[in-house]
């Protein structure tokens, strides 16, 4: 399941979802986490967006 194609397909058809925050580069985590973060707010968590729901999760 692509999740970021799922959450542009749910935010189309006008049904609610969390917010959200794609972040491309790996080696620009840190600064995309600290955008991440104003643009989410907490509680947030990560995951990855072609694998699947509980992939990483602890």
């Amino acid at each position: 399941m692509n999740k970021i194609m799922t959450k542009r397909i749910l935010l189309r058809e006008d049904i609610l979802t969390p917010n959200f925050y794609i972040i491309e580069e790996w080696e620009e985590i840190k600064k995309s986490a600290e955008e991440a973060f104003e643009a989410v707010r907490l509680p947030m968590f990560m995951k990855p967006a072609e694998e699947g729901s509980s992939v990483g999760q602890k």
